[in-house]
Order: structure tokens, then C-alpha cells, then sequence
């Protein structure tokens, strides 16, 4: 039930259903826990998205999608330290987990730290030098930062990622 929730994964009402389904089956698949805790969050419900969180987490304390996801959540509602506090843990797990390292370059850039954004979006490539989110967002940085040349490498480099993927 739960992998025919992630099938529904653009429609999060029809989602949250199979999520449920699965959830009655078995109150404690952490799958299907995450999976509607994110769904909430892309609902907006960031309340009940926590609440589901927190229960996939109790469960199993070192699932790295549930806190990487608790970490959206928190830093969707503008509390960055909560949300640094779970991507950092989600990366003690598992290093190179490419969307806390990214999460965490998008607080360091919100917070002003462009050294710091720029530190995590090149860990960020290390693991996957084809992640056309942070080679966007590391131009973005160097363009604020008037390095035209650089951004424009990068630019560069995920305008061809995306060619080959037509």
C-alpha cells in the first residue's frame, strides 16, 4: 500500500490514502510514516507532518529520509537551527546523503553564509557532480558574489546535464 502511495506521489490527497491503508495494516511501517509526514508537508499541513515524523522517528531514530524531511518542514517554517539540528544528524548517518548536504547549503546561503552555502553545494557535487540543483544554486551564489566566470562554468555544466537528459 505504501509503494502504491509513492505511484500517487503528485497527488498527495490520493497519497495520504494508500498511506492510511498501509498505516492500518501496519501502525508502525516507517515507510508509509515518512512518506505521509511528506505529503503533509507538501499539503502545507506542517503541524500533522511533524506529528508523523516524530512517529517514523521514534520508531527508527536513524531514518535519514524522515529526518532529512523533518528538517524541510522546519526549515519551510523558517526555524533554521531545528532544521540544520536534523539534516546534520541525517548527514552523521549517512555522509553523503546529497539532499541534506543541499539543505544545508540553502541555510547557510538564507542565513548569509555564502562560504558555508558554498562548501555544502561542493560537497553536494562531489557525490553527484550531475545535481542540477546545486550547480544552479552554486551559480546563483558566485553570480551575488560578481564571479560571472565561475557561474557561468556551472551554468555551463548543468545546461549540458540537462541536454543529455532530452
Amino acid at each position: 500500500m505504501a509503494r502504491q502511495g509513492n505511484t500517487e506521489y503528485r497527488n498527495e490527497t490520493e497519497a495520504i490514502k494508500y498511506y492510511d491503508k498501509a498505516l492500518d495494516i501496519d501502525p508502525n511501517n516507517v515507510g508509509a510514516l515518512n512518506s505521509k509526514g511528506f505529503a503533509l508537508y507538501r499539503l502545507g499541513n506542517y503541524t500533522e507532518a511533524i506529528q508523523y515524523l516524530d512517529k517514523a522517528l521514534a520508531i527508527n531514530p536513524n531514518n535519514v529520509p524522515a529526518l532529512t524531511n523533518k528538517g524541510l518542514v522546519y526549515f519551510t517554517q523558517g526555524n533554521y537551527i531545528d532544521a540544520k539540528k536534523y539534516h546534520e544528524k541525517a548527514l552523521t548517518i549517512n555522509p553523503d546523503f546529497v539532499y541534506s548536504l543541499g539543505e544545508l547549503a540553502t541555510i547557510y546561503h538564507k542565513q548569509g553564509n555564502a562560504t558555508g552555502a558554498i562548501q555544502y553545494y561542493n560537497k553536494v557535487l562531489d557525490v553527484n557532480p550531475e545535481f542540477t540543483s546545486g550547480l544552479y544554486k552554486l551559480a546563483d551564489i558566485l553570480t551575488e558574489q560578481g564571479n560571472y566566470t565561475a557561474a557561468i562554468q556551472y551554468l555551463d555544466k548543468a545546461l549540458a546535464v540537462e541536454a543529455d537528459n532530452i
